[in-house]
């Protein structure tokens, strides 16, 4: 794997709660030889979702729901 034949070496690991990112962690653990470094999962780091305007950019966030979009971003 790229990371190992670089010499990165890891003390500890960070993922969300979401299976792919759980999956693409232990992938990339396994391939630099790391499965047995401690692996702390919280939920803080799971994508975020933002309701009416997931999707749009923010001059389409403004167009459908106003100027408080500025405000509130």
């Amino acid at each position: 794997m790229l990371l190992a034949a670089h010499g990165f070496a890891f003390d500890a690991a960070y993922t969300s709660f979401l299976k792919r990112s759980i999956k693409s962690l232990w992938f990339c653990l396994d391939g630099c030889d790391h499965t047995f470094i401690p692996v702390k999962m919280h939920w803080r780091l799971n994508e975020r979702h933002y309701g009416a305007m997931q999707g749009l950019s923010k001059v389409e966030s403004e167009k459908k729901l106003g100027p408080i979009v500025r405000e509130w971003r």
